[in-house]
């Protein structure tokens, strides 16, 4: 059965460089490949407009179930109303649940008095969504148990279609990321500096979107791309190795990060922190290497993996087989479907 599926995104996608941003816009094109697509997104005002556009068009009459990928905060009421109206309608919904931070004492610890009331509404609106959703979707297995929905699954990145930056006789490294002491800012400057005191010819290049002072970073190699990583990689660079040095701690250990995928979709091996979900995926997956996030670990080990070609052909060979098999946009949108097409048989 082709569905038509509206699919509705508390995101504009006017700049397409945070990690939200990249996975809505790559499940919007996977369904336009996949089945008939009405597609809402954009900031609350913007929203509200083509609700109602929805609504006095007629359009619910096409469509058969609805996607969901609200943003990490407080709902606003006009979406709320919006899901009650569809509820009211009896169209199936399934919804992406991407984050829990404000479950984890250390983040009320970054916010200001006023931004409190703003994460306190988070509760209800996630309380909400398990209410009216069909079934609910978690990037990881870690993530979905720290809630409690009778009809709950994984829904993980994916892959964009394969464009190989992967060289084997290349020493250079790719971070993609924000630059924080959370995502191990400082671990890859360290690295940086003992990897260049073996050998001047490696080379970072750090694609952010972070103000930063490039200048600092030159001395040790690092090449500091403020482009978004389509872009970046659109260059002549080749890579031998992808990197994810996230510092580990209680909320790390449940993130799998999307750029651990962008970095796949580059035919690009990785070398990552020691965090549960993202070392358990790679390990069990064989496409990378796992250490210790420690600058003398990550210097050691990217050393050691560029001299054991074998090893990095091996991974580079596993991560086309992923991409091509089962960890695609397409095999995502592949899997939204058919869970509708199951609860459509299960109503029967």
């Amino acid at each position: 059965m082709n569905q038509t599926i509206l699919f509705i995104a508390y995101y504009s996608l006017d700049s397409i460089k945070s990690g939200p941003k990249v996975r809505i816009n790559a499940l919007s094109l996977a369904f336009k490949q996949s089945c008939k697509l009405i597609f809402i997104n954009g900031t609350a005002t913007q929203r509200i407009k083509k609700y109602f556009k929805i609504i006095f068009n007629n359009k619910l009459q096409i469509v058969d179930n609805i996607y969901i990928e609200p943003s990490t905060s407080t709902a606003w009421p006009g979406d709320l109303l919006f899901l009650l109206y569809l509820k009211y309608k009896k169209v199936n919904i399934s919804i992406y649940i991407r984050d829990a931070y404000p479950k984890f004492p250390d983040f009320w610890k970054e916010l200001n008095f006023y931004q409190y009331p703003l994460y306190w509404g988070w509760f209800i609106s996630i309380w909400f969504y398990l209410k009216i959703a069909d079934i609910s979707y978690y990037p990881t297995s870690t993530l979905m148990c720290l809630f409690n929905h009778k009809n709950a699954d994984l829904l993980p990145p994916g892959c964009n279609s394969l464009i190989n930056n992967f060289s084997i006789e290349s020493k250079s490294i790719l971070y993609a990321g924000s630059i924080s002491r959370r995502y191990g800012i400082e671990v890859l400057v360290d690295m940086m500096r003992k990897l260049r005191e073996n050998d001047e010819m490696y080379q970072l290049t750090l694609v952010t979107t972070s103000i930063v002072n490039s200048a600092i970073f030159e001395e040790l190699g690092i090449k500091v791309s403020q482009k978004s990583l389509s872009e970046t990689m659109k260059g002549e660079d080749k890579y031998f190795i992808s990197i994810i040095p996230r510092i580990k701690n209680d909320y790390n250990d449940l993130a799998l990060p999307i750029k651990l995928f962008d970095y796949m979709s580059y035919g690009l091996p990785v070398i990552a922190s020691d965090c549960e979900e993202q070392q358990s995926f790679i390990r069990n997956n064989d496409v990378g290497y796992v250490c210790n996030c420690s600058p003398i670990d990550f210097a050691s080990n990217i050393i050691r993996l560029h001299s054991e070609k074998k090893l990095l052909k091996r991974y580079h060979s596993n991560v086309i087989k992923l991409i091509e098999t089962k960890h695609s946009w397409k095999h995502r949108v592949e899997m939204i479907l058919k869970d509708f097409q199951e609860i459509k048989s299960n109503e029967q």
